[in-house]
Order: structure tokens, then sequence, then C-alpha cells
């Protein structure tokens, strides 16, 4: 495989963004077989491809709980997302990334609105024991109010 230049890794790496957005799951595919580096990449907000899968399909989510579309569609874009999942995961993408909130992909799997549970297991089964900052700071503030209420 030839060396490739910035410029060509910059490249790679919006299209890589944007064909995530777009659940272009043979695109992300062909791009991972020419640049695996590109699974690596980070945003200015140190969010990742994985950080991006898992927030598309979290919109996804949200707009078939808001505007109940139909269920079919609903199960063809959840099906593309996990499939872009796994093969960022199987080219190498940590699952123990943290973003510059201190989240890892599965801590953005389960806010606000969950993903399909075998994604998020697979996630977490992926980060291991690790916790992120960000769940350990959830730990921290649950264990806070658990000692301030009084029955």
């Amino acid at each position: 495989m030839a060396k490739l230049s910035p410029e060509d890794k910059k490249y790679n790496r919006e299209k890589l963004w944007r064909l995530i957005r777009a659940g272009d799951v043979r695109g992300v595919k062909a791009l991972l077989r020419k640049d695996k580096s590109v699974v690596k990449a980070q945003n200015p907000h140190k969010n990742t491809p994985l950080h991006l899968a898992v927030l598309c399909l979290r919109e996804k989510t949200d707009e078939h709980c808001n505007y109940i579309p139909n269920p079919k569609e609903f199960r063809r874009w959840t099906r593309k997302f996990r499939r872009i999942i796994d093969a960022l995961l199987e080219t190498g993408a940590k699952a123990t990334a943290e973003n510059d909130k201190g989240m890892f992909p599965s801590d953005l799997a389960s806010v606000a609105f969950p993903i399909p549970k075998a994604t998020r297991a697979l996630l977490q089964q992926k980060q291991g024991k690790r916790k992120s900052a960000y769940a350990k700071h959830q730990e921290k503030m649950l264990e806070e109010l658990a000692r301030n209420i009084t029955i």
C-alpha cells in the first residue's frame, strides 16, 4: 500500500465523515480498506468515526421516536449503522476513545435516546471494564444523590 500524503489523509477523513452521515456502508468499507488509519481520526471535539456512527444511529432513533416513520425504514437505517459500527470496530476503532467531554461511544449510545440494545452491548463489550470520565462522573453524582436522600 502506498504511503498517503497529509492532504490525502485529510481528504479521506472528511470523506469518511460524509459517508458515515449518509449511512453508506459500502463506501465506508471501501475507504477503510484503502486507508485504515482514518478510523483513528478525530474532529475538533475529539469525536472519532465510531462516536459519529453512534450519534447518527441515535439521530435516526430520535426521528423514529418523534415522527414514527415507516418501521421498515427505521430497521433498514439501524442495520446500516450497525454494519458501519461493526466495520469500524473490525478495522481497529477504539471503543475506549474519549471525546472532549470524556465520553466513550457507548456513553453516547445510552444518553437521551437509546440505540438498539445489541449495538450498545457490543460497544460495552469492546470497551471492557474501563469506564469513561463521563461514566465515573455519573456514578459519583448518583452516589452523592443517594447519600443526600432521607427517608
